[in-house]
């Protein structure tokens, strides 16, 4: 297909692109993920405003289409069954407001930061070559062109903030000259977006797999946030399915919220290739049962066939799921029309003993700052295991209704300076079941149980911020949820 829109000495110099119909026109067979919205929606005309404020009513436009009068800020819940999180008009808005703190980084030019995924020579630099099949998706033709003529040349290049083995904590650790990993890429490029993809190497950083979660999630969240101060919009990945070791494969499910909730709290996209990866024969693994797969023609990778044979592998789908993405927040920025989509209902109730927050679907992850409650009234000495503290601090209380007796493991991260605990509490009541400590796994009854994420009072000075709940059901073999919660 030719490229249009740009001077004739540029098209000769770009490969070529194939559609469809340089294999056999399939439809796109990703199941994780919708079909395309046939209609996009403008994206946002505004900055958000300093202060979060409900989201306003849309009306018609004079053109047919929903537009905002301003944009929303609030936390988004991305489903938990979409390979690429909605991006709605507060994620919009957000990505909007993220790119004017430096306008002089290039809107043409992406990052990879990872580990062993996102150095691989499978990871998007074939896209710079001529074995590119759209397939179906020629509507990422503009993105992919501006991509090749980036002077960064981001396909090319090899990241300094991707190499194998390595971990978040490696990316956000200066080296001889003080200068981290990360910030070398950064400087390099100029890159607008960055796709962040850690996890699977964290997993290993201390004795147990929950111990080394908090850690990983607080690294994380560092990059992030460095990310965004800096004009840079990151999107999250979450570990793949771990093949290769069952017991990391049950905690990955819980390593997986933890970043969901990250991308949830600062209003950034994730691209979910665990969901997708489950839907892939062999779960999109190689036959190391560790690393991806790709699809090959004659014995050679081709990595960028993105029709419905090639993406039955790993790399294929994430290949054009990171291109699409690119695609998307392109557009969001170019004020063009996007795909907008609806993240989840935003939790009922309060926080507090009488009226916690209701879990309404499994898995779940949720961020918050506990500085933000108003909520000191829990009385925790009747618990039936463990000492709480003597005096405790501001709390945050969800309240989970099961139909069934369940197996679950739920986790409380303490994310920078903050220490908090888990209290297991009955339906009503000030009764306290257990103290749990960061983690709780184990059988869990039918009924309607309380989880308080509670502060302590150590010393004068409180430890009191940012934490992230997490519950998730059980691997049907994981031997560690088989005796009772409580």
């Amino acid at each position: 297909m030719a490229l249009t829109g740009c001077p004739k000495e540029e098209r000769q110099s770009l490969p070529p692109i194939r559609s469809a119909g340089a294999e056999p026109k399939p439809k796109a067979s990703l199941k994780a993920e919708p079909a395309p919205t046939p209609k996009g929606k403008p994206a946002p005309q505004a900055t958000p405003p300093p202060n979060p404020k409900p989201p306003p009513r849309t009306a018609p436009s004079p053109t047919g289409k929903r537009v905002l009068a301003h944009a929303p800020v609030a936390a988004q819940r991305y489903p938990s069954t979409r390979t690429l999180s909605p991006l709605t008009s507060v994620v919009a808005a957000n990505i909007q407001a993220i790119a004017g703190r430096n306008i002089g980084l290039r809107d043409d030019t992406f990052m990879k930061v990872g580990a062993s995924g996102s150095a691989a020579p499978f990871l998007l630099k074939c896209l710079a070559t001529s074995d590119v099949v759209l397939g179906d998706f020629n509507h990422l033709e503009n993105t992919l062109r501006a991509l090749r003529l980036s002077r960064a040349t981001p396909l090319e290049r090899d990241s300094l903030a991707a190499k194998p083995g390595k971990t978040a904590r490696w990316a956000i650790t200066g080296d001889r000259d003080r200068l981290s990993p990360l910030e070398k890429e950064i400087e390099a490029t100029k890159g607008r977006f960055a796709l962040v993809h850690y996890g699977t190497n964290d997993m290993h950083m201390a004795g147990t797999f929950a111990d080394a979660l908090h850690p990983f999630a607080r690294n994380l969240l560092r990059i992030v946030d460095g990310l965004t101060s800096k004009g840079i919009i990151p999107s999250l990945g979450t570990l793949s399915p771990r093949l290769d070791r069952k017991d990391a494969n049950f905690w990955v499910p819980t390593y997986n919220q933890v970043v969901r909730a990250i991308a949830q709290a600062r209003s950034v996209p994730l691209l979910d290739m665990h969901t997708a990866m489950l839907a892939l024969p062999n779960h999109g693994r190689a036959a190391d049962n560790l690393h991806a797969n790709v699809y090959r023609s004659k014995s050679a990778a081709r990595p960028c066939v993105f029709t419905e044979k090639g993406l039955q592998y790993a790399y294929n789908v994430r290949n054009y799921l990171s291109l699409k993405l690119i695609d998307q927040m392109r557009r969001i920025l170019r004020r063009e029309e996007y795909d907008d989509e609806e993240a989840d209902p935003i939790l009922l109730g309060e926080g507090s003993a009488a009226g916690p927050y209701r879990v309404d679907a499994l898995p779940f992850a949720d961020l918050r700052d506990i500085r933000r409650s108003r909520h000191m009234a829990l009385n925790l000495t009747t618990c039936a295991a463990g000492k709480p503290p003597a005096k405790t601090g501001p709390e945050v209380v969800y309240e989970l209704t099961l139909k069934k007796p369940s197996r679950l493991r739920i986790v409380a991260v303490n994310l920078l300076e903050t220490d908090v605990d888990l209290y297991l509490m009955p339906g009503k009541g000030d009764a306290c079941y257990r103290h749990a400590g960061q983690h709780v796994e184990g059988k869990f009854p039918a009924g309607t149980v309380r989880i308080a994420v509670d502060t302590r009072l150590l010393g004068d000075t409180p430890k009191w911020g940012e934490f992230a709940l997490t519950i998730v059901e059980c691997d049907a073999e994981d031997a560690a949820c088989d005796t009772p919660a409580w």
